[in-house]
């Protein structure tokens, strides 16, 4: 299948992330927070109206100090963010490359990582959907056979004919 030039200086234009990609190159910078004197019901409405499951929690200096989520609102009471939020959280920093951060929201079961710099300033937030765009933009290719795997990393070998060298390619139809 042939790109007109549009799809093509576009594709040319995007840069490739893999899994040493460093999480700062691709993630949310405008991130939504809170502070942990807000009215639970205030961002209650904030996080219905903008569709998301949660915001850090930041002080004055915008320095993380915890999270609050869906689960903090429906299995807590308090009036206040600080009466339910969880205190501190798992962060990353913008040099973490983003197979390590993909692995640690997947064995530690939470949806979103602060994105921090030195004393705990927040810098941004990285994402399960920021993964779920790299899964869909990305697949390994076998060198051998050119079977296709999703992934943050390369199989061991192809289930298909054995290769053990593999790409990563853009799929022209995503």
């Amino acid at each position: 299948m042939e790109k007109n030039p549009a799809e093509a200086a576009h594709a040319d234009t995007q840069p490739q992330v893999t899994p040493e990609t460093k999480v700062g190159e691709i993630m949310t910078r405008n991130v939504l927070t809170t502070k942990a004197d807000q009215a639970v019901v205030d961002i209650v409405q904030l996080m219905a109206k903008s569709r998301i499951t949660g915001l850090p929690v930041v002080d004055d200096n915008n320095r993380l100090i915890g999270v609050v989520s869906e689960s903090d609102i429906i299995g807590k009471a308090g009036d206040t963010v600080g009466d339910i939020m969880t205190h501190g959280s798992w962060t990353v920093g913008e040099e973490t490359p983003l197979g390590e951060a993909a692995e640690l929201l997947l064995r530690r079961r939470i949806r979103r990582l602060p994105v921090i710099r030195g004393d705990n300033e927040l810098v941004g937030l990285v994402s399960r959907s920021d993964l779920i765009s790299f899964f869909a933009s990305h697949v390994w290719t076998c060198s051998w056979c050119g079977k296709g795997y999703r992934g943050f990393y390369a199989p061991s070998a192809c289930n298909n004919c054995g290769g053990e060298t593999f790409t990563i390619k853009v799929p022209d139809v995503i």
